[in-house]
């Protein structure tokens, strides 16, 4: 059967929502449940955004922060990969890169996350 031109243009605009992609990195030789980084001279790092619906990859990006940044790492359900966390001092507090932080403007409500990392950082 057919597909009507309604139908084409629908299946070529259907994608995955961008509210379901979480940017995540992933730390090979890493098996903490927490672990940092920071660089005087500023970090560059790799971060991959991840369907979180379905695990799969969508596209790598490059991370590029100013110097002396702390960038925290809290490990995700999957081997290997991690949530990004970083504290905003204009906001004073940590921003989540999981679904639940991405949602904190809306629901005012911390992802687990932020609740960990607030622990250990204190």
């Amino acid at each position: 059967m057919a597909m009507t031109t309604h139908q084409l243009r629908a299946k070529q605009h259907c994608t995955t929502p961008l509210h379901f992609h979480v940017l995540m990195v992933n730390l090979p030789d890493t098996t903490e449940q927490v672990t940092s980084a920071s660089d005087p001279e500023g970090l560059a790092f790799t971060a991959t955004y991840i369907n979180s619906r379905t695990g799969e990859q969508v596209r790598e990006i490059e991370i590029h922060l100013q110097p002396d940044v702390r960038v925290y790492f809290i490990a995700s359900q999957h081997p290997h990969w991690y949530f990004i966390l970083q504290f905003s001092a204009f906001y004073s507090r940590f921003g989540c890169s999981c679904l639940a932080g991405k949602q904190f403007n809306q629901t005012r409500q911390e992802c687990e996350h932020m609740r960990q990392i607030e622990k250990v950082v204190a």
